[in-house]
């Protein structure tokens, strides 16, 4: 059996055919010595000359690293082009040998061969043939595209000759336009390379993939390459393998298939494709700076309500915009913030909230979604992406299940509210809150107008709407940030959901796995900041609002296609951020409570910050990869509603420590320590860390309110100034009480008295702190009576709190008459008649500063203390005269 050797010429034949041949894209070398500067055509200053032969100097330094450049390029076309014709020589060899074979079939039928065997052979050579033939070919297509980029280094390398020959490049207003990145260093940052086209392309992996399938054994890791290894080789074999085991083959598919893509595109990196988009008139995003960053949550929405279930509910229930209908984007539901409450927290009732079916006005179904309908594959299986409802029972069980692995981390577990809020913003109050967060302080106007438009009444909107075009003195409001301002006082802005959201992302993004996430965005740009460094050298910005990824590549693409779920495949604007999470920096995964469990949606909390790396372009879309920083200030519900609590305690703390040092140092507290020893300053530490539980031991609740956290920061500040002061107060007592009694008073003996009286004494407020330490340090004192002496409303108080804070007190008898007990007093008295173990007696007569709701304030704090010690069989104990 005769075999035909397949027509058509070789490889190198074929390209020869073409005019192709390595040394036609040789160039002859170029001069390397310096021009001469260029004579001015005035005569300018010797600072003009420096500056253009620095300038020239420049252009030179970069025509040398082209001149590398390029004969790196051709030293690697000359090893192309001997592969080539090694891959000749082969095919040659196999075409003699296969004629040969043919040969010996046709002179020697009787060799001993039978024509099943010399079939069998030829079968062999032709496949062999064949496949270095291929080789061959692609081979020759890596030559071409070679000598396509030797091509455009000549043209640049003439543009920079040219260049240097008119005196250097143009100043930019003539010459050139700026790129979008605004600097040298942006625009090579994102500039069109080889090497980082070949490496979005995924080499690795295909030649990995072609090594491992070549061998057919199962390899782990480095072993691959041990020297017990048959595959450890030579050189010469790994060469051979890639030759012959088809990983070139592999390559170039691969290869080939990225240059057709690249051929597509409209444009090649991302500064043209931004550019693009601007000149057909995409909107651009708008992000904030750092000082947004540092903000935190609570200086845009305000601190959330301890009462986290009941706020939330009265949010969505009870405000301005809760029937008001809107429509979300993403699935074009037309729904109500009642409605979306009721879905998520009893779904049970229905969206009437427990109307029947049938009923005038009744709504019979859930709002359901009028676009993006098409179903979608979730690991093979068809589902539907039509939301359903959760039963709270269900909720609660899918949120046990993260609490147990939380326990284990001894992290903080989800409250029901939270998974409530993370439910919610999964489906179409995202559209609300995130137009909140991104609106309520910026100065964009379209931002502001939705903000407004879905979050206040219908009334209030369009007051502001027709305000933007009063002008001032025209008989309306005025406006501008004026009339933002007012509607924005008005604005339902959802600060407890908020925060519930933002915890349930702090919580639970403990447990999420720190893979690669991304982000699709339609129909906008991103702005300068994204691509022009600032001072720092960082491009990027913060994102205000709550930031929603997936671990599907290909769901963000289509977002930022425009075709979010397969509903359209028109291509429009749009880019993907692409984002590798990190050990600190990692976002919430919520499928296992979200409406729509298909979008394997992992989101991030409001306030995260991104720094650009690079970007790339795929088809019609941007990818920009970011490095995210999580922001540091998030805080859980508990954290966020215990902020003023910690605050008064933390400073309380601060100032223990503080004022002790500062009396300690004070030249009257030797005095003391005289007649106390150590036991003065033990005294003061003990009076001030007693006076904490009294000061900053309240429910979280009472200090979300500005006058208490004001009043109890007004009691520990007074507290420390006293305690500094009880020196000074202690020798003014003695000073006064040594007058009265016409002999010489010590410290010792005042401590021993048991009943003090010292009326119209005309004691001061420093006399006042002698008191207050008089009751702290005595154990003897049992009565004192104050009455008529201008002690002031901060020097009663002073009296109150040493009594409240010390632990076993012997003082029975306080009587304080016109003494200008006021406001600050009363708070004090009150807590004293609430809870003070000894006090039998507490008297403040004519102070005309008390009000009669101070008094009130009092009186029910001596019923209620009469109350409980009734319902206990014992007697009444304390008489209150007011």
């Amino acid at each position: 059996m005769a075999f035909e050797v397949p027509q058509g010429s070789l490889a190198l034949q074929r390209a020869r055919s073409d005019g192709f041949a390595p040394d036609s894209y040789r160039s002859a070398p170029f001069a390397s010595a310096a021009p001469t500067p260029p004579r001015l055509a005035h005569e300018g200053s010797r600072e003009q000359l420096q500056a253009i032969q620095a300038m020239q100097q420049a252009h030179q330094a970069e025509l040398r690293d082209k001149e590398a450049e390029l004969r790196d390029k051709e030293a690697e076309l000359k090893h192309a082009y001997e592969r080539l014709k090694q891959a000749e020589a082969h095919v040659l060899r196999l075409e003699r040998e296969s004629l040969s074979q043919s040969g010996r079939d046709d002179d020697e039928p009787g060799a001993g061969r039978t024509p099943q065997r010399k079939s069998a052979l030829i079968r062999d050579l032709e496949g062999e043939l064949e496949l270095a033939q291929a080789r061959a070919e692609a081979q020759e297509d890596v030559l071409k595209a070679m000598a396509a980029e030797h091509s455009q280094l000549h043209a640049h390398l003439s543009k920079l000759e040219a260049s240097r020959a008119g005196g250097g490049r143009g100043d930019g207003k003539a010459g050139g336009s700026a790129s979008p990145g605004g600097g040298a260093d942006d625009a090579e940052h994102d500039s069109w390379t080889l090497g980082a086209f070949l490496a979005s392309l995924g080499l690795n992996d295909t030649l990995a993939e072609a090594m491992l399938s070549a061998h057919r054994e199962n390899v782990e890791g480095w072993t691959w390459f041990a020297p017990t290894s048959s595959r450890g080789g030579s050189r010469g074999g790994r060469v051979n393998e890639l030759e012959f085991g088809g990983a070139l083959e592999r390559l170039a598919t691969k290869l080939w298939s990225g240059i057709e893509q690249l051929k597509k595109n409209e444009a090649h990196t991302g500064a043209e494709l931004q550019s693009k988009f601007l000149q057909e008139g995409a909107g651009m995003l708008s992000y904030g700076g750092l000082s947004t960053f540092y903000g935190g949550l609570e200086a845009i929405v305000g601190a959330p309500d301890p009462n986290v279930g009941e706020a939330m509910a009265k949010e969505h229930t009870q405000r301005a915009d809760a029937d008001a209908w809107f429509t979300a984007g993403n699935y074009g539901i037309r729904t109500t913030s009642a409605i979306e409450w009721r879905f998520v927290t009893c779904p049970e009732q229905g969206p009437d909230g427990g109307a029947k079916k049938g009923n005038q006005g009744g709504m019979p179904a859930w709002p359901q979604e009028t676009k993006n309908l098409t179903a979608v594959r979730d690991g093979g299986v068809e589902v539907s992406i039509q939301r359903q409802p959760l039963a709270v029972d269900a909720l609660a069980a899918a949120t046990g299940a993260r609490n147990a692995r939380l326990r284990e981390l001894k992290e903080p577990e989800l409250r029901i509210e939270e998974a409530f809020g993370a439910r919610l913003y999964t489906g179409p109050c995202f559209f609300k809150y995130n137009s909140v967060l991104r609106g309520v302080n910026s100065d964009v106007p379209a931002l502001r107008k939705q903000m407004l438009e879905l979050t206040c009444a219908p009334a209030v909107f369009s007051e502001y709407q027709r305000s933007l075009s009063t002008p001032r003195g025209a008989g309306g409001p005025a406006g501008g940030d004026f009339a933002f301002e007012r509607a924005r006082s008005k604005a339902n802005v959802y600060t407890t959901t908020m925060h519930a959201i933002n915890s349930s992302i702090v919580k639970l993004s403990k447990l999420t796995y720190a893979c690669k996430v991304y982000r699709g965005i339609s129909g906008r740009v991103l702005p300068e900041q994204f691509w022009k460094a600032n001072e720092y050298g960082v491009r990027g910005g913060i994102e205000a609002a709550f930031m929603s990824t997936t671990v599907d590549r290909e769901v963000a693409l289509s977002y930022a296609q425009g075709s979010s779920a397969g509903a359209s495949t028109a291509l429009t604007p749009g880019f993907v951020f692409e984002i590798q999470q990190g050990m600190v920096d990692r976002g919430a995964e919520i499928g296992f409570l979200s409406q729509y469990p298909h979008e394997r949606e992992i989101v991030f909390a409001p306030l995260a910050g991104f720094e650009v790396k690079h970007t790339r372009v795929e088809g019609q879309v941007l990818v920009v990869a970011v490095g995210l920083s999580v922001n540091l200030t998030a805080q859980t519900i508990e954290q966020a509603i215990e902020k003023r609590r910690k605050l008064v305690r933390d400073m309380c703390e601060h100032l223990v420590v503080s004022s002790k040092v500062s009396a300690a140092r004070k030249e009257e507290w030797p005095l003391l320590r005289d007649g106390m020893g150590d036991a003065a300053l033990e005294a003061a530490d003990g009076f001030l860390r007693g006076m904490v539980p009294a000061i900053a031991g309240r429910e979280a609740a009472h200090y979300n309110l500005n006058a208490n956290l004001l009043h109890a920061i007004d009691e520990a500040v007074s507290a420390a100034e006293a305690v500094e002061a009880w020196s000074m107060g202690i020798e003014a007592l003695l000073a006064n009480w040594s007058a009265q009694e016409k002999e010489a008073k010590s410290l010792g003996m005042l401590l021993r008295v048991e009943s003090l009286d010292l009326t119209r004494r005309d004691l001061d407020l420093t006399a006042a702190y002698g008191c207050a330490a008089l009751v702290y340090l005595s154990e003897n004192l049992q009565t004192l009576i104050l009455s008529e002496n201008p002690l002031g409303d901060a020097g009663v108080a002073s009296i109150g709190t040493a009594l409240a804070a010390k632990p076993r007190a012997t003082l029975t008898n306080l009587i304080l008459d016109r003494t200008g007990a006021g406001e600050r007093s009363a708070r004090v008295m009150t807590r004293l008649v609430a809870t003070h173990p000894t006090l039998r007696k507490l008297q403040l007569r004519s102070n005309v500063a008390l009000d009669q709701e101070a008094k009130d304030q009092m009186l029910l704090a001596e019923r209620q203390r009469d109350t409980k010690r009734k319902q206990a069989g014992l007697p009444k104990d304390l008489t209150l005269i007011l």
